[in-house]
């Protein structure tokens, strides 16, 4: 995986991997995300953020994407215009699982896809673009 830019290796951050607890239970994890791209984004332009785990996809209503010290559903970030995503800002995402990841080595891979500035209301299709990575992390 990777974009043109060469900015896929960048995507996910070294730091932030860790298991997300509620009320004492494992509930998920959460990883720290940059933006693979040469600039940012409004959050609705964001029309996709896909994770998975040793090669399992986690259900896109189960994602979470905090900034700016907002969170918002997936499908709530598509209407966010109040709220961008820059270049080298640091987000957090959250991924609902229960009991969060077990101890050991785990293979996480990020992919986010987002469109032109236009492109929800551009009569042209417009092809989206797409970045990701892959990460081994030790929780």
């Amino acid at each position: 995986m990777g974009n043109v830019f060469g900015y896929g290796s960048y995507m996910i951050c070294d730091d932030g991997f860790r298991n997300v607890e509620q009320n004492g239970q494992r509930v998920g994890f959460q990883l720290q995300m940059r933006l693979a791209n040469y600039r940012g984004y409004l959050l609705s332009q964001i029309e996709d953020i896909r994770i998975s785990v040793e090669g399992e996809a986690i259900p896109r209503g189960d994602i979470r994407f905090s900034i700016g010290g907002k969170t918002y559903t997936l499908d709530e970030m598509e209407e966010v215009v109040d709220n961008r995503w820059e270049l080298r800002q640091v987000a957090t995402v959250t991924c609902l699982k229960p009991d969060g990841l077990k101890p050991g080595d785990h293979e996480i891979s990020a992919e986010d896809t987002s469109g032109l500035p236009t492109s929800r209301w551009w009569p042209l299709p417009v092809s989206p673009g797409r970045s990701g990575w892959r990460k081994t992390y030790d929780t």
